[in-house]
């Protein structure tokens, strides 16, 4: 079927995520991981459970598997992420600020 409309590399998505939103796009895909180092520093974010917590950034990450694994890419499928890609990049960078604010 998708080769019918054309078949992109697994590195389309990437790409195009990061022309689209650039550095925001790399702070959402790294919040999960940076959220469980920050919450040692951070006492906001030890009261969330772990299970909570992956349960609410874990979206992204599952969409954008399931988009890679298919052959045919188009930017569409993702704009369906996009707000929430917005959300994760905002909270990586507003909880390394206070990381930063801390250690100043």
């Amino acid at each position: 079927g998708g080769q019918l409309y054309g078949v992109e590399p697994w590195s389309f998505y990437f790409l195009n995520l990061f022309l689209n939103m650039n550095v925001v796009w790399a702070f959402a895909i790294a919040s999960l991981p940076l959220a469980q180092v920050l919450r040692k520093f951070d006492p906001n974010l030890r009261q969330i459970t772990r299970a909570k917590m992956f349960t609410l950034m874990v979206g992204p990450y599952l969409w954008l598997s399931f988009f890679l694994y298919l052959p045919h890419k188009e930017d569409r499928f993702m704009l369906a992420i996009y707000p929430l890609l917005c959300v994760l990049g905002s909270i990586s960078i507003a909880h390394l600020e206070q990381l930063f604010q801390a250690f100043i």
